[in-house]
């Protein structure tokens, strides 16, 4: 095994003080910005690109999109082999606040309830959240419960930091080329579009973007965005009988005419959803965002198709009433692209083992910047970086799983120096 315990414990508390440093950044994603779509991406990725110059990269640069990229070259005798991604992103979901993060660390975690000062009332507990039952008896860290934690995806940065690090201070570790990219707006699926994939020079990459260790995701949703627009008619209300039109009541009645079974919330496995997450709007004009997600990517147009038999049936029931639905398109499962490359997920496999952990290869219920970069033609599957419960503010992240993470990349670095 590559590491012991005495190893494994100093790359946890390298990763923690990063990890630490960087969620007091906010990176909150923004909707309907252009990319970066928030101030702190750029602040966190400047704060990160004099982190890795100071560590020993070379080329490091921060692009006008706030893209991170570095470089970390080859040991003697390897620079012939394929050059190595690892990738993370910056941004945090838009779904709950970022800001002013207050971070507890959980030492040898004993399987009580944690509660959440910020958050009164609210709870989790190992009873309830398997994963969270996995990681008794290792430190964790949460918050106050007002915010995010943002470790997905700041675990990752912290894990790809730590990693390139430990390589640096250990030249005898063979190493191919290695591309660093720290990327903005994965969380609405914007930031990787303007990421150069012949600049960035990469023959293979990983994201550091999945949470229980061992995890080798080489499967995601594919991904629509369906914008459900409304035209009413506005009128003063005291005399609106017979002229009134509400845009707000047609959107209401789509989304009431939206089955619970394809929802979110009542879907697992290899369920895919139309989950309504956004609404906006006044008597005049009203707006619905459905995020449009399935593991099929023939089954999207399916459901996109029975949306707009809903704002059919909406309109009808409210005469005088117009409306439109835009599909953007997002990403597409990673799984087509992968199966011309085995390759690059056997040596996952195998860079998982050197460290003492059996891999397990899992679909991921959502997408990540490898699911446009392999749509690309860079094969880039998905890997552990020890956060749970992301989007929540009852989120945490698993130290130990975030030192094996690091771990597993210096045993993917050797792995790629293998001829």
């Amino acid at each position: 095994m590559m590491f012991d315990a005495r190893a494994l414990s100093y790359l946890k508390e390298a990763a923690l003080e990063r990890l630490l440093q960087y969620v007091a950044v906010e990176s909150t994603a923004r909707f309907g910005e252009p990319s970066p779509s928030s101030p702190g991406q750029v602040e966190l990725g400047r704060q990160i690109a004099d982190e890795l110059r100071a560590i020993g990269l070379d080329d490091v640069a921060q692009d006008r999109h706030g893209i991170v990229t570095a470089t970390l070259p080859a040991t003697p005798g390897c620079e012939s082999r394929p050059t190595l991604g690892l990738l993370a992103h910056l941004d945090t979901s838009p779904e709950e606040s970022g800001t002013n993060v207050k971070t507890r660390v959980l030492r040898a975690y004993d399987g009580s309830p944690i509660t959440f000062p910020g958050a009164p009332g609210r709870s989790i507990e190992p009873g309830t959240l398997d994963e969270l039952a996995e990681c008794v008896g290792h430190d964790i860290v949460v918050t106050d419960g007002s915010t995010l934690l943002g470790a997905d995806d700041k675990a990752g940065v912290a894990a790809i930091v730590t990693a390139v690090a430990h390589l640096i201070a250990h030249p005898e570790i063979p190493r191919p080329r290695i591309r660093v990219a720290m990327t903005v707006d994965e969380e609405i699926g914007q930031g990787i579009k303007h990421l150069d994939i012949a600049a960035f020079g990469a023959d293979v990459a990983y994201t550091l973007d999945d949470d229980k260790a061992g995890t080798i995701a080489s499967e995601t949703f594919s991904a629509d965005l369906a914008i459900v627009r409304v035209r009413g008619m506005n009128s003063h209300p005291g005399t609106a009988r017979g002229r009134m039109v509400n845009a707000i009541r047609v959107i209401s009645d789509i989304v009431d005419g939206l089955p619970e079974f394809i929802a979110p919330e009542h879907t697992e496995g290899r369920q895919g959803f139309l989950h309504p997450y956004d609404v906006k709007g006044t008597v005049a004009e009203a707006e619905l965002r459905v995020l449009v997600r399935d593991f099929a990517t023939p089954v999207l147009a399916e459901r996109e198709e029975f949306l707009r038999q809903l704002l059919g049936v909406a309109l009808a029931r409210h005469p005088g009433a117009q409306g439109s639905v835009e599909i953007v398109r997002q990403y597409r499962n990673m799984v087509d692209g992968l199966r011309d490359r085995p390759d690059v997920l056997d040596r996952a496999d195998a860079a998982i083992r050197a460290i003492g952990l059996e891999p397990r290869r899992t679909e991921i219920r959502g997408g990540t910047d490898g699911s446009q970069l392999t749509e690309r033609g860079l094969p880039c599957p998905n890997l552990f970086a020890g956060m749970h419960n992301a989007h929540a503010v009852t989120e945490w992240a698993c130290l130990d799983d975030l030192a094996l993470s690091a771990a597993t990349l210096v045993a993917l670095a050797r792995e790629w120096a293998r001829s």
